[in-house]
């Protein structure tokens, strides 16, 4: 299985939202903190296992990486945008 980072895309394999896409905001060895921009902002990210995931992309998109590697602000309405491509 490819890592996980900050920019990746996931898709949860478990719990009530699975098979919903999300972006990798954080992560360490055993959790992710996922934000989808609606229902799980970047204010408030989901903490779910890396076992529960299932990966998808290595980035969603250059900008928004960079971004998260920066630790500048990212706004919900980009993830929205950028994870459209993947529903």
């Amino acid at each position: 299985m490819d890592t996980v980072k900050k920019g990746s895309v996931v898709v949860s394999a478990a719990g009530r939202d699975a098979g919903k896409p999300f972006l990798v905001v954080n992560c360490d060895d055993a959790y992710a903190y996922l934000c989808d921009g609606k229902i799980r902002p970047v204010e408030n990210p989901k903490k779910k296992k890396m076992k529960h995931l299932r990966f998808m992309s290595k980035e969603v998109s250059e900008k928004l990486t960079l971004k998260l590697e920066n630790n500048t602000k990212i706004e919900n309405a980009e993830i929205r945008k950028a994870l459209s491509k993947f529903l």
